[in-house]
């Protein structure tokens, strides 16, 4: 597991651009990502498959947040999209 981790935490300081949060708790890692000064979106599509290469069984949870719109989803590996549409 530490190979895959360190693996995950080298790709998310690469998608890093600004100051976003990292925490490791045991075999879960939580990331914070936040976009600033851009339009309110109406759809927001994510594709997420960190570490389906090294765990067959691995789950990804998203959060995504808009003013007071706060919404999750949930992929398995295979799957990888996620659609949210912001209601708010």
């Amino acid at each position: 597991m530490d190979k895959a981790l360190e693996h995950l935490l080298s790709t998310v300081v690469q998608m890093r651009r600004e100051a976003e949060e990292l925490e490791k708790e045991d075999d879960v890692i939580w990331t914070y990502m936040e976009i600033e000064k851009c339009e309110k979106p109406n759809q927001i599509n994510i594709s997420n498959s960190l570490l389906y290469d090294f765990l067959k069984e691995q789950i990804n949870l998203v959060q995504v947040e808009v003013g007071t719109y706060k919404q999750s989803s949930k992929v398995t590996n295979p799957e990888r999209e996620m659609k949210f549409t912001v209601t708010n």
